[in-house]
């Protein structure tokens, strides 16, 4: 086991006072097996580490496996000139507690926007004096909590917002957020005009032929006067040219020699048309606007097996079956960004839930943080304890409530053998 050191002390952060773990070593390996540690203040533990700080490290990435093995109870999280060069979502998952951001003096050029999707708890973040180029509109907009954002010293962007002083050049929020669309817009931002679903597009299509079929009949039949018959044949026609495009468009979508794009899940690859996937899903569509010659990305935390029941809803707008593993949609949703899906996965968790996949699902709930399905299943793991109610505080201690319901299950056994 690969242990790295750690200076522990009370350290005033921009909030308040917090129990921190300082690192300053030159190299952090990304080493699944190594751990943070080091010499406490008396009387603390891990547990009472509330901050971290990474100084003049070399990071490629921040570290969160390890801060999660280390540190349950982050709030503050500092990387300070250590030479990182992108943070994305992926980056953050699991720190969903972070009030404080701070990643001053790196390399970062892009901020993608769904990257705070499961930050909704972040108060304080600064970008200080990194190499700011790009930032997609939408990333301060799931922070409900925002008192300060800071982009000094960038290229694009060179603007404070601090809602708890004001100063000289403190610019507003709505300012911030102006400036982001108008001065640090990435490039290949045109939104190209999404395909109309499958079953749309078919009730389409059949309500032109019949009107067509309906036009000709009144014109063999002189039913109707011709100039004014003609006039409404060459209106149906201009409509006819726009979902001939269509017809063609869903042509191309069932010709396997034009499948241009690869997903590498766990276990399976699927060859798939670029511009199909991209209208379905919004984090592909992200990935290409960036690097538009992407031939190929990887989810290795995707099953293969959810990633097919997803083909059937890219293609034909069907949902998938009744009896798919639906935990693994959800993930895969989320990962996607799907918002249709997941809902429909949630629906079906939902319906599914007892007090045997309770506190699965919970786990999955404080993963994804996913409020309304962490609310249902604590309801049912509460069935458990009827003599007792359980505080709704305890549900992202998963840990804890499975410790609860052993001994619960032990004293029943007891009991009922004495």
């Amino acid at each position: 086991m690969f242990s790295i050191e750690c200076k522990f002390a009370e350290w005033a952060w921009i909030d308040e006072h917090r129990y921190t773990c300082n690192i300053k070593r030159k190299n952090i390996p990304e080493n699944q097996s190594a751990i943070l540690d080091g010499r406490h203040l008396v009387p603390h533990t891990n547990f009472d580490v509330t901050g971290i700080s990474f100084l003049s490290c070399r990071l490629t990435k921040i570290p969160k496996n390890l801060l999660l093995k280390s540190f349950s109870l982050l709030q503050a999280l500092a990387v300070s000139n250590c030479g990182l060069r992108e943070i994305k979502r992926e980056d953050l998952i699991g720190l969903h507690d972070l009030r404080v951001l701070w990643l001053n003096d790196n390399e970062i050029e892009f901020l993608p926007g769904d990257l705070f999707i499961d930050m909704k708890k972040l108060e304080y973040v600064s970008f200080e004096k990194n190499k700011i180029r790009f930032i997609d509109a939408e990333l301060l907009d799931p922070l409900p909590n925002l008192k300060l954002i800071n982009f000094y010293g960038n290229v694009a962007i060179d603007k404070v917002y601090n809602s708890t002083f004001s100063t000289q050049g403190n610019a507003s929020l709505e300012g911030i957020k102006i400036e982001i669309r108008t001065k640090c817009r990435p490039p290949f931002r045109e939104n190209p005009k999404k395909l109309e679903e499958n079953e749309e597009l078919r009730e389409q299509l059949n309500k032109r032929d019949k009107e067509i079929e309906i036009l000709n009949e009144k014109v063999n039949n002189s039913m109707a006067n011709e100039a004014s018959l003609h006039e409404e044949i060459s209106k149906m026609q201009k409509e006819t040219k726009k979902f001939k495009i269509l017809d063609d468009i869903m042509i191309i979508a069932r010709d396997e020699d034009f499948k241009d794009f690869t997903i590498l899940t766990r276990g399976e690859k699927f060859k798939l048309h670029k511009f199909i996937i991209a209208a379905r899903s919004p984090t592909i569509k992200r990935i290409i606007k960036i690097r538009p010659e992407t031939e190929s990305v990887t989810f290795t935390d995707i099953p293969s097996s959810a990633f097919r029941e997803l083909l059937k809803y890219f293609y034909d707008n069907e949902f998938p079956s009744n009896d798919a593993n639906f935990k693994n949609i959800l993930v895969t949703a989320y990962k996607l960004e799907i918002d249709e899906i997941k809902n429909y996965s949630l629906n079906k968790l939902f319906e599914s839930l007892n007090e045997e996949n309770a506190l699965e699902i919970l786990t999955l709930a404080n993963k994804f943080d996913i409020e309304i399905l962490r609310t249902k299943a604590f309801e049912e793991i509460q069935k458990v304890f009827p003599e007792r109610e359980l505080k709704i505080e305890i549900a992202t201690d998963v840990g804890k409530i499975k410790k609860l319901i052993e001994a619960k299950k032990k004293f029943d056994e007891e009991f009922k053998n004495l």
